[in-house]
């Protein structure tokens, strides 16, 4: 199934945002999207995770294995104006894209840890 979602005051706020902080429309869209998470899940700072394309390494580029992997960015959205959140947007998912390597196991493994220490599931889970 697709979704298709279209709204011209949507896109026109979105320029007006990537315009006034001179920010990229993914990053716009992330900060919108962590602010929302954390109003839904209540959690601060907000997790999401971005795909990160793994063969920008010159290593890594004749290699067997997946072309992207799932990088976690942390997003501050408390306390803050909309401008700073976008701020730290990119600063996250700047370094997920650099540092986006790790064992998938290990990451399962850490996740059920942290469930069960937290006494619920985790939000990496849940909003992949």
């Amino acid at each position: 199934m697709v979704a298709h979602f279209s709204s011209p005051v949507t896109w026109a706020a979105l320029r007006t945002l990537t315009a006034r902080h001179r920010a990229s429309t993914a990053t716009v869209l992330l900060a919108g999207y962590a602010v929302a998470l954390a109003g839904v899940t209540g959690r601060i700072p907000s997790d999401v995770q971005v795909l990160v394309s793994n063969r920008f390494r010159p290593g890594l580029t004749e290699s067997a294995s997946t072309l992207s992997q799932a990088g976690v960015c942390l997003v501050g959205v408390a306390g803050v104006g909309f401008g700073e959140v976008i701020k730290r947007a990119w600063q996250a998912s700047t370094n997920a894209y650099k540092y986006a390597y790790y064992d998938s196991a290990r990451r399962d493994e850490l996740i059920e840890s942290l469930g069960r220490k937290r006494a619920s599931s985790s939000t990496c889970r849940a909003f992949q």
